[in-house]
């Protein structure tokens, strides 16, 4: 189900979670946030409490997303000010902030993030 939906808006991957749950997430990198949604059975999209679940510093320019192969972390590459952020999933699909790691060069141009 995550593969059909790996690229919707400019956004992904999905995170399957325990009870069953799949979330997909959008990078908004106008805004710095991150759009949550809960994926149904029948494949319709539900806004996750806020929509925004998870936000980076002003500025950042979350360009592209991703998450780790065991679904716990989702990592958004941050062009704006050359950082990419880490966010821990929640069994309800929110997200908390473990801050940000720098050494990605600011406006370089970057695209793309992958995990393992």
């Amino acid at each position: 189900m995550c593969r059909n939906l790996s690229k919707i808006a400019d956004s992904y991957p999905c995170a399957p979670h325990s009870r069953r749950r799949v979330f997909v997430y959008t990078s908004n990198a106008g805004s710095a946030t991150i759009s949550g949604f809960s994926i149904g059975a029948d494949g319709t999209l539900t806004p996750l409490s806020g929509t925004v679940v998870g936000a980076n510093p002003r500025g950042a320019t979350n360009l592209d997303i991703t998450v780790s192969s065991d679904g716990k972390f989702l990592y958004t590459l941050n062009s704006g000010n050359g950082t990419i952020g880490i966010f821990a999933i929640q069994k309800d699909g929110q997200l908390t902030s473990f801050g940000s790691a720098s050494g990605v060069s600011a406006a370089a141009g970057f695209n793309g993030i992958a995990a393992n």
